[in-house]
């Protein structure tokens, strides 16, 4: 399954999801018809997003 585009204007949404205790990304991009939204988990990339709401 492919997350993420290498395109330089997409966009990227995230909100913090209480009952899954962790982010929920959308991500869209005009250029290529890309889109993608689901949870990131700490394990997923806990540099960039760690796994709390701070």
């Amino acid at each position: 399954m492919q997350n993420d585009c290498s395109c330089v204007d997409k966009s990227e949404e995230r909100f913090w999801d209480e009952d899954l205790e962790c982010w929920y990304v959308v991500r869209e991009c005009d250029d290529c018809e890309y889109y993608w939204e689901g949870p990131i988990y700490s394990y997923d990339d806990q540099d960039q997003y760690g796994n709390t709401k701070e």
